[in-house]
Formats: structure tokens, C-alpha cells, sequence
């Protein structure tokens, strides 16, 4: 079809087609309605393959298919005239009838006669031409078309007799009457186009009724979806409240207390032994030492300065010792040192005062467990074992991670399945040392300052030991002038 005749029918079906523009969205065009329409029609596609190439939807092209054929129907079906596959002798039926010069006042003044036999000669046989002919030509060749139904009017050609009038010419005559026989033969065609365009209307009765069918479909499946999208909400929020009732069930079992120093037994090995304690004889070494060297001073007691002075000074041995042991047994404190993170890693879901004490350490010297990654396998909720059904399983915590300088919130499930991927493709995601080492290199970077820390502490203590004994030996000086 060309763009003439498209934009042609297009303006002829505007009427019927055109949506008015309401507020909520412009209307779909004619032209593309047209175009949809006609390609769904001269096409073996389906309404979805239509709608794909027009980005329309299935069931809108559908009613634009529906509109389509309904316009065709009240706009120019009754406008149409179709000529069997006798056009040709139609055609010398007007040639003989009258020549192009009589012809033009209906046929208009720049259509030539031979053209319209060149046309039925073009067309073969067995198809089916239509013209649009002007109201005047049917009417003086004896036929009153109405709404596309044509029929000879009785009587008119008959001529008048007797006096004053007389009838058609015989040349006239045999002219017409094989003319009235294909007009005879029209109302056959008009007939046939009327038993065809049942059929459609049946064939469109049929595609509304697959169009409701399909539109069932789909809201059954809507519906269906929803209903699943319901139930696995569900399944989601019973599969929470079970994993608490489970977690809390292990909290009992394990006899968990809330507080980091009320854990602190189970994460050493201390034989049983709390480490409450030995925190709570420290404070009151301390408080007795303290109290004693300032009572001593203020009433001048020789005796309580003299403790003092004694009990500062093992004190000094003391801390001297330990250090002379830690550097000679440094492999051992090391030992220690990883088997105390190991069973901080153990424990770091039991407790919420360890679990932040855990990633203060992680993020503040960027390491993960105590000689890497995999040492949160210790724990029941990160292992990769096929029995663990955490969602943590063969993960680390959030302090691993390598922060982005971009996020503003925190990722708490950056760590989820990192461990599941190469070693390689772990260092992109999180910190891959262990914290022993990171610590080991945090005491080489920072040697200065922490043996600087240490020897001013050790400072500290000679100097207070020093200021005791001179003030003993000036009271014993005055004591003896007395």
C-alpha cells in the first residue's frame, strides 16, 4: 500500500478512530492505530508479535483490531461498489454506451476510459475491483444504490407513448439492457460482500471471545503470583521467628550472660578460673597502696610509707620480670594470644559486648580471625560445614570488610559467601591477615611509643618509691633532734 492511499484511508477512518486528549495521558494515534490494525490483518502474527512491533500492549491491539474493522464496517463499506471479474466487459459496456467525452460529467474530466480497461486487463481474473462512482451515473443508468445495496429502478427507462412523447431509441436500448445485466449481476457481488462481512463480524465475535479468555488467563495468573509472592512472605517471617527461638535456645543451653567480663572464663584458659577476680585483687592492691602511701604522707607514718615504698618496688621487679619473659617466651605469648582470639571468634555471637570488642579490633588494625579468614570456621554460624543452615555459613563479619570511602551506611551483609570464592578475589572483598599479625606489626611500627609508655609508667614508680624513702629519712631526722 502506498503512503497516498494509507494517509488516504487514514483521513477516512479519523472520524470513527480519533480519541479525544485527556489529562491523564495523550491519546494513541490514528495513524498508528491504522498501521497497527492493517498489519495484524495482511499478517500471519499474533496480537503479541503486533504488540512487540508497535510497543503496544497485547490486549490494546486487540481493541484497536476490533476498532478497526467496526470503522471499516459503518464508514466505508456502504461507499463501495464491487465489480466481479467482469470489469473488462464493463468497462466496453461503457464504451459502447457512450463516449469519454458523454462519461466525464459522472467519471470526472482527467480519468480516461482506457485506463479503467487497462486496470481490469492488469487484475486477471477471479479478483474483485471497486469504484467509487458518482450518485448521477447510477442513477441515469436505472440503479438507486442505498448503504451499499444496489437495485434497478422499475420502470425507468420505459418510454412514452401516445401523444406527445415517444419511447428510447432501439441503438439506446440494446446499449443499456447489458449494461442492467451486470448492474444484475452487482447485486449478486453486494450480496457475496454481505455474506463476507458476516463472517467477519463472526470472526471478530470469535476474537473477542479469545481476547476475554486470555484476559481471564492473565488475571489468573496475577492472582496466582500474588498468592505465591504471599505465601513465600510467610514461609520468610516463620523461618525468622524459628532461627530466634533457636538462637535463644542455645543462649540457654550454653548458660550465655549478658556483659564481655562476665564471658571472659569461657574464652581462656584459665583451668575455670574467672578472670573477675584477679581484676578485682589488682583494685584493691592498688586502692591499698595508694591509701597507704597518702595516709603515710599525711601524718607522717614511717610505717605505711615504708609498705608503700616496698610494695611499689616488688611492684617495679615485678613488671621488670615480666617483660625479661615475654620477649625471652615471645613464641608463647604468642600462642596464647591466637588461641585467645580463636575462642573470642568461638563465642562472638554469644555475647554482644565481645562481638563489639571482636570488630573494634578487626576494623582498627583491618585484619580478620587470628591468622586469617578461615578461622571463622570456629564458630557454629560462619563454618562451612553442609549442616549449617546460617545464612552467615562460610562468611565473616562486617568488621572484615574493605570499607568503600563512597558508602554512607554500613553494609552489615558484605561478608555473606566471601569465603566461598578464591583467595584472590577475597582480598578485593575483605582484609585476608590475621589479627596476631596485624598486631605483632602495629607493636614494630609503634616501638617508640609503647616502650616510651612503659618506661615512663616504670619512671613513675622509681620516682614515687624515691619520694617515700626521703621523706622516712627526714622524719628520722627530726624524730632524732627530739
Amino acid at each position: 500500500m502506498s503512503r497516498a492511499t494509507f494517509m488516504e484511508l487514514v483521513e477516512a477512518l479519523r472520524g470513527c478512530m480519533e480519541h479525544h486528549v485527556t489529562g491523564m495521558r495523550s491519546p494513541i494515534s490514528v495513524e498508528k492505530r491504522v498501521a497497527a490494525a492493517l498489519w495484524y490483518l495482511a499478517s500471519p502474527h499474533y496480537f503479541r508479535n503486533v504488540a512487540q512491533q508497535f510497543d503496544l500492549g497485547v490486549s490494546t491491539v486487540g481493541e484497536i483490531v476490533l476498532e478497526f474493522c467496526f470503522a471499516m464496517e459503518s464508514e466505508l463499506y456502504s461507499k463501495v461498489v464491487c465489480l466481479g471479474d467482469w470489469l473488462g466487459e464493463s468497462m466496453d459496456g461503457f464504451g459502447g454506451l457512450a463516449s469519454r467525452t458523454a462519461l466525464q460529467p459522472w467519471m470526472g474530466p482527467t480519468f480516461p476510459l482506457e485506463h479503467l480497461r487497462a486496470a481490469s486487463r492488469s487484475m486477471g481474473t477471479g479478483r474483485t475491483f471497486a469504484l467509487f462512482f458518482s450518485k448521477e451515473l447510477w442513477t441515469t443508468l436505472g440503479v438507486t444504490c442505498e448503504d451499499g445495496i444496489c437495485a434497478k429502478s422499475k420502470h425507468r427507462g420505459r418510454g412514452r407513448t401516445g401523444r406527445g412523447g415517444g419511447g428510447p431509441s432501439t441503438s439506446a436500448r440494446a446499449t443499456t439492457e447489458p449494461l442492467l445485466a451486470r448492474i444484475t449481476a452487482l447485486e449478486v457481488a453486494m450480496e457475496r460482500n454481505k455474506q463476507e462481512l458476516q463472517t467477519m463480524q463472526a470472526a471478530v465475535a470469535d476474537l473477542r471471545v479469545t481476547l476475554e479468555t486470555q484476559k481471564q488467563s492473565d488475571e489468573e495468573a496475577l492472582k496466582a503470583k500474588e498468592e505465591k509472592e504471599r505465601e513465600d512472605a510467610s514461609w520468610k517471617r516463620k523461618a525468622r521467628v524459628t532461627i530466634r527461638r533457636i538462637n535463644r535456645q542455645l543462649q540457654e543451653l550454653r548458660g550465655v550472660r549478658e556483659g564481655v567480663l562476665s564471658n571472659l572464663s569461657s574464652i581462656t584458659d584459665l583451668g575455670g578460673f574467672d578472670p573477675v577476680w584477679l581484676f578485682l585483687v589488682v583494685g584493691g592492691v592498688m586502692f591499698v597502696l595508694g591509701f597507704a602511701g597518702c595516709i603515710g604522707a599525711l601524718r607522717e607514718n614511717t610505717f605505711l610509707l615504708k609498705f608503700f615504698s616496698v610494695f611499689l618496688g616488688l611492684i617495679f621487679f615485678l613488671e621488670l620480670t615480666a617483660g625479661i619473659l615475654a620477649f625471652i617466651f615471645k613464641d608463647w605469648i604468642k600462642d596464647q594470644l591466637n588461641f585467645f582470639i580463636n575462642n573470642n571468634v568461638k563465642a562472638y555471637r554469644d555475647d554482644i559486648d565481645l562481638q563489639n570488642l571482636i570488630d573494634f579490633a578487626q576494623e582498627y588494625w583491618s585484619c580478620c580471625g587470628a591468622h586469617g579468614p578461615n578461622d571463622w570456621n570456629f564458630n557454629i554460624y560462619f563454618n562451612c560445614t553442609d549442616s549449617n543452615p546460617s545464612r552467615e555459613r562460610c562468611g565473616v563479619p562486617f568488621s572484615c570488610c574493605v570499607k568503600d570511602p563512597a558508602e554512607d551506611v554500613l553494609n552489615t551483609q558484605c561478608g555473606y559467601d566471601v569465603r566461598l570464592k578464591l583467595e584472590l578475589e577475597q582480598q578485593t572483598f575483605i582484609h585476608t591477615k590475621g589479627c596476631a599479625v596485624q598486631f605483632e606489626k602495629w607493636l614494630q611500627d609503634n616501638l617508640i611509643v609503647v616502650a616510651g609508655t612503659f618506661v615512663g609508667i616504670a619512671l613513675l614508680q622509681i620516682f614515687g618509691i624515691c619520694l617515700a624513702q626521703n621523706l622516712v629519712s627526714d622524719i628520722n631526722a627530726v624524730k632524732a633532734n627530739w
